[in-house]
């Protein structure tokens, strides 16, 4: 039975965008310029990315481009750039990206790409009668310069000739893939659900992670509330507890907490920023499935089927109220999988081959643990160094006013972000606190006026007088401004020189007693009408005067 095959212009892709995945490996493809940082890695540029990658070993040139979407010749550009200055991997981790960027200078784009043929139809095409490689080289030269619209231009007779020889090669081959010791953890979801029913009886579904270690075959299980963003990063999260090491790279399918756009051909998938930012925490490179290809994450798909075998078929999880005895139930036949020997591997469990020879290979856990939060990005710093979060303003510090900072608010901590740097933490502030201020971010012609110096304030105000002490080392407790209490102390100063001390020390001690401890208080305590000497002696004989005409003044028939 003869196959009906396409005619050769029906055939010729002219774009790069348009290749199939199956010729992603031979498209030349332009590259990015690293000193631009996509907005889809904010948290972490790319060009941070290519460093990491750059400094570990066992990686080729051509396994860093497929994860990053450049070309192997222009990673190979960038290794020999990286080796000149001699930088070593903890200067690179401290550099910004700006400096990253002018270690390695600008990468040149090419003007005019090559359009790639379709060398599956053509290797159809030479099975025909009279039919060579010459005259499917000159059909699609042809082709290519019939469009004069298109900026593409056919590929070299001996570049063409190569690539029709190993797509003819490979065709009809299979790859066995060897899985390398701790190098990618797979990730995928159950098409079955289990679910509990609460103390309410209603039915709550609930969603199946299953993550292994290709190489060991170690497995692990966690049942969540569904497949959002946060339940997502707490399943990586917890997959890495389990682990106790980090792997480095993560395959996972196309699901659309962790892939925003689908990895199409030569063209790099878009992962969403947030979960990159978790991936980045942990030094993960994230390799997505391609759309309808299982076999990119065969590992997985084969412990999904297990899970689903052992724990949900066997409805182990019948009679659960809650998700913490489901995944209790869950862990239970989790470890009991990586426990049993298996005859295939001389009677060794998932575990003891994990332990002995595919965990030395993994990087261990960092100190702190990765924590879910939400992001704000590209928020530029005004000249008063404060960024806002909520009702409340925190400090950063001043030297980057004017640059655009990320910040990452969680349920303890605001972490501030400024090219791939931390450079700000801050604990969560109640509502009613206004302002958050990290001495070491201001200036030091601002650090004398705040209020983070008091014992100046309280110098100041003890050579005033102990009262006057009494009453600043009250303001202090209660309003916590140290710039009020210098202004108010610099106001008593003043005050003294024209009341005197005497007067004045007794309106403070008043206002101390009253428990008015402000400045205004004290002022209206100056301000009020004071008797004058003698007041009090009423029943006293006026003063003599020659002026005062006396009570017989108006008597009749004094005329």
């Amino acid at each position: 039975m003869s196959r009906k095959v396409l005619p050769l212009s029906t055939t010729l892709h002219k774009s790069p965008n348009k290749v199939k995945p199956s010729d992603a490996r031979i498209n030349p493809v332009r590259p990015v310029p690293f000193g631009k940082i996509p907005k889809e890695s904010t948290m972490k540029s790319d060009l941070r990315r290519l460093v990491e990658l750059l400094f570990r070993d066992n990686e080729t040139n051509s396994g860093i481009g497929r994860k990053l979407g450049k070309h192997r010749d222009t990673v190979g550009r960038m290794r020999a750039k990286l080796g000149l200055p001699g930088l070593t991997e903890q200067q690179c981790q401290e550099m910004s990206d700006d400096e990253l960027s002018s270690v390695f200078g600008p990468t040149r784009r090419k003007n005019v790409g090559i359009s790639v043929p379709d060398f599956d139809a053509l290797i159809l095409e030479l099975r025909k009668p009279a039919k060579n490689r010459d005259h499917l080289f000159k059909e699609y030269v042809q082709q290519v310069e019939s469009d004069p619209a298109s900026k593409l231009r056919p590929m070299k007779r001996a570049k063409f000739y190569q690539e029709l020889r190993n797509r003819h090669k490979s065709r009809g081959l299979e790859y066995r893939h060897i899985h390398q010791p701790g190098a990618c953890m797979q990730f995928d979801f159950t098409g079955k659900k289990p679910f509990y029913i609460d103390k309410n009886g209603q039915k709550c579904s609930t969603e199946l992670a299953v993550s292994i270690l290709p190489y060991s075959n170690l497995i692990f299980a966690v049942a969540l509330h569904s497949q959002n963003l946060r339940d997502t990063v707490t399943a990586f999260v917890k997959t890495l507890g389990y682990f106790q090491a980090i792997p480095r790279d993560a395959v996972f399918d196309n699901f659309k907490a962790a892939v925003t756009t689908p990895r199409r051909g030569r063209k790099p998938a878009v992962i969403n920023r947030h979960f990159r930012a978790m991936l980045d925490h942990y030094s993960i490179f994230p390799d997505p499935a391609r759309v309808f290809e299982a076999r990119d994450k065969g590992s997985v798909e084969n412990a999904v089927k297990i899970i689903e075998a052992d724990f949900i078929g066997a409805e182990r999880f019948l009679g659960c109220s809650s998700l913490k005895e489901l995944n209790t139930r869950l862990l239970a036949v989790v470890n009991q999988l990586n426990d049993r020997p298996m005859p295939t591997y001389q009677n060794r469990s998932r575990r003891e081959i994990y332990t002995a020879d595919e965990r030395p290979h993994m990087r261990p856990l960092p100190a702190m643990r990765y924590e879910y939060g939400e992001w704000q990005e590209e928020v530029t710093v005004p000249l008063h160094y404060y960024i806002r979060v909520g009702a409340t303003e925190y400090s950063v510090p001043h030297r980057s006013v004017g640059s655009k900072v990320n910040i990452k608010v969680t349920s303890q901590t605001v972490e501030v972000y400024s090219a791939g740097i931390l450079i700000a933490v801050h604990a969560i502030a109640d509502e009613t606190k206004r302002r958050v201020t990290s001495p070491e971010h201001l200036p030091d012609n601002h650090l004398a006026m705040t209020g983070d110096d008091h014992e100046s304030v309280l110098e100041r105000a003890r050579r005033l007088g102990n009262i006057v002490l009494e009453f600043v080392e009250k303001h202090l407790e209660i309003h916590s401004n140290g710039k009020a209490a210098r202004d108010m102390c610099r106001q008593f100063e003043r005050k003294i020189r024209h009341y005197g001390n005497s007067i004045f020390f007794d309106a403070v001690r008043e206002a101390i007693d009253r428990d008015q401890i402000t400045a205004k208080a004290v002022y209206s305590l100056l301000e009020r009408p004071r008797p004058l000497i003698g007041d009090d002696d009423t029943d006293a004989a006026p003063l003599p005067s020659g002026n005062v005409r006396g009570p017989r003044y108006y008597d009749e028939g004094e005329d």
